[in-house]
């Protein structure tokens, strides 16, 4: 089934929040203590069922940031600049429907960047297409491109996330949204590009243009696909074949030099070991630790290789205790399989590791890695993403942060949501359930992360991540440096 996005929805939910906007810039709106339901039975305040409003229609980012700012109390210009976004962006979806505004913004993100002109649409940057970037002193210059990049990043994590919530087909969508979180996105907006050629009709011609702005080579977004296709498909059939695939998941190494219980009890106290986890997700566990025990063999063969560089990106991987025949062989899917289960954020820094040859990099990063894999041990794959993005966002006091200092804190946090939102829409096989938690990761939006993983872990206090100790976990997971970009 094509790619289709309910733009009818979209606008609904867009009005909706307009409302709520226009009532709070105008001073008519409750007291912002005001208990109210926020849609799922449950009384919150005025502010946070706005914030809840907002954060359906454009996700977690800039956009969310100076809409709520503005309704909070901006000054008249900035109010006005942000009602005249709730309205291009209207006109943009009646226009040309929900995907061709995505498109749109998505290009309009990357002439951005690539004319060092700032959008129109960054509300949230100090900057304005009227502002030179070569006239900028060096530290302005920085700043404006930071912010350029930074949009670039939110509109791609927007695309993702109206996908997951107005698409109409589950198993499309999700393909979609990951496609768009990885780090080489050109597939994902290609899914895009063609829907909207569908939709408008367009011609070969047109549809070529438009990828030559966003710099998609379709040859090599087919090789891909097919790739992973063959890929997934030999790995399958691997899993099932070797009688190791079967053994207790609790008796697994998977990577050496993990943490034991002991370690993982002191960084999650209210973790009950002895209740185990879900056994609705052990097939998934079972897949995910599986894999991650082989792509580790993998790396360390490709890194102890004579030349890692041509080792990682070209061929087989030529090593006595690899299997030359195994899918586990070839680089180009061990890539694909590291980014799926660690997120683009991990499996980018490993590449660099070892295309560096950086031999402390790369140990720290596969223990980084390790990390990860002893959650799924313990709590089990769908809330080790979870995990990791609460220790990482609790790791820090924000309420001493400031300015740039917590902007940069945000952006760092809501990029790794993303990139664990890819782990999830891998290796959790319900979409019921894969959908609505990946969107909730890339909106780095806990509580809605929480609510929806209640049915399994419940909602007392047998699994309660207030206790945990953020610092040990994000150290644990990224190094000592956790806003490292």
């Amino acid at each position: 089934m094509a790619l289709k996005l309910d733009g009818l929805a979209f606008l609904r939910d867009l009005r909706a929040f307009k409302a709520t906007f226009q009532m709070a810039v105008s001073g008519n709106a409750p007291d912002w203590n005001e208990l109210t339901d926020d849609g799922h039975g449950q009384a919150v305040t005025f502010d946070m069922a706005a914030f809840s409003q907002c954060r359906k229609v454009f996700g977690d980012g800039g956009f969310t940031d100076a809409l709520m700012q503005a309704m909070i109390g901006g000054d008249e210009a900035f109010v006005e600049r942000c009602a005249d976004l709730l309205e291009a962006v209207r006109e943009a979806v009646r226009e040309s429907g929900l995907l061709g505004w995505i498109v749109a913004a998505l290009m309009d993100a990357d002439r951005s960047l690539n004319s060092g002109t700032a959008s129109a649409f960054m509300i949230d940057s100090d900057f304005t297409p009227n502002d030179d970037y070569d006239a900028l002193d060096d530290d302005e210059a920085d700043a404006m491109l930071n912010d350029m990049l930074d949009f670039s990043d939110q509109i791609r994590r927007l695309a993702a996330h109206l996908v997951l919530v107005y698409g109409t087909d589950a198993e499309d969508d999700i393909e979609t949204a990951r496609l768009l979180l990885a780090d080489d996105d050109a597939a994902g907006i290609r899914r895009l590009v063609d829907a909207q050629a569908r939709v408008d009709q367009l011609t070969d011609e047109t549809v070529g243009k438009i990828y030559d702005l966003f710099g998609i080579d379709p040859k090599a977004c087919d090789s891909q696909a097919a790739l992973t296709r063959d890929g997934d498909r030999r790995a399958n059939s691997e899993r099932e074949q070797d009688p190791a695939y079967r053994m207790p998941l609790d008796e697994r190494v998977v990577i050496a030099g993990g943490l034991g219980d002991e370690d993982l009890l002191d960084m999650l106290p209210s973790l009950a070991l002895d209740a185990g986890k879900p056994v609705e997700f052990e097939d998934v566990d079972r897949r995910y630790l599986y894999d991650a025990q082989k792509a580790a063999a993998s790396l360390q063969a490709i890194f102890d290789s004579d030349d890692p560089d041509e080792d990682f990106e070209n061929g087989l991987i030529d090593d006595d205790d690899i299997d030359p025949d195994s899918i586990w062989a070839n680089r180009a899917y061990v890539w694909h399989r590291v980014e799926s289960m660690f997120g683009p954020m991990i499996a980018v820094s490993m590449d660099n590791a070892v295309l560096d040859d950086d031999e402390d990099a790369f140990s720290r990063y596969l223990a980084n890695m390790q990390f990860a894999v002893d959650l799924v041990q313990r709590v089990g794959l769908p809330m080790m993403p979870v995990v990791l993005l609460s220790a990482v966002s609790g790791a820090v006091d924000t309420e001493d942060m400031e300015g740039d200092e917590l902007r940069s804190h945000m952006q760092y946090c809501r990029r790794l949501g993303a990139s664990l939102a890819v782990v999830v829409l891998e290796y959790v096989e319900d979409p019921a359930l894969a959908a609505p938690l990946a969107c909730a990761l890339i909106d780095a939006n806990l509580n809605e992360c929480s609510r929806l993983l209640a049915p399994w872990y419940g909602d007392d206090d047998d699994f309660d991540l207030a206790d945990a100790d953020d610092a040990g976990i994000a150290e644990a997971f990224e190094g000592d440096d956790i806003d490292a970009e």
